[in-house]
């Protein structure tokens, strides 16, 4: 029996062990290993690469989406501002002149008594005679003293409207 235990011990013995060679600089498996530590390298940096674009371009609509509510909330003032002068008003020449600061309103639209003005802001919504902004300011006498008004919004050189807004004053002595 020992002679049959002694050549299963020499047998064993012979084997090559694979983790005997994990530490051996000049194995085979180190170009492997430089192979697959580049190739995960690259798609890494190809996984860093999308991430980056698709966050810039998040942050570029969010800005896009910040300046056009910039916008309209301006629109909004401008609307209400406008609204508020023509419910101050008795008269579309009182209008006007509460329309005109620094040059700014202009006649679009006379029919008899009805007129269409067309007040200019600037950027920061200042009165301005060549401004970003304007307001169509419609005054439209009715029956009873009810004047009816439009305001518009517009941006400069767009035919679309930014914010609108449609009331009735009741004007004594009309």
């Amino acid at each position: 029996m020992e002679n049959g235990a002694g050549k299963d011990i020499a047998r064993i013995a012979g084997r090559k062990n694979p983790l005997r060679d994990l530490g051996n600089s000049q194995t085979a498996q180190k170009p492997n290993t430089a192979t697959a530590l580049f190739i995960e390298t690259l798609a890494l940096l190809a996984v860093f690469t999308i991430v980056a674009v698709v966050l810039v371009k998040g942050f570029l609509f969010a800005g896009t989406l910040s300046r056009e509510a910039a916008s309209l909330s301006n629109a909004v003032h401008l609307a209400e501002n406008a609204a508020e002068m023509v419910s101050a008003s008795e008269s579309g020449e009182m209008l006007f002149s509460l329309l005109n600061e620094n040059g700014n309103a202009r006649i679009s639209e006379q029919t008899g008594d009805s007129c269409v003005y067309r007040a200019s802001y600037d950027a920061n919504m200042n009165p301005a005679a060549g401004g970003v902004f304007y307001a169509e300011v419609s005054w439209v006498p009715g029956q009873d003293g009810l004047v009816k008004s439009t305001v518009a919004i517009y941006r400069n050189n767009e035919a679309e409207v930014l914010y609108s807004l449609d009331l009735a004053v009741y004007v004594k002595g009309n």
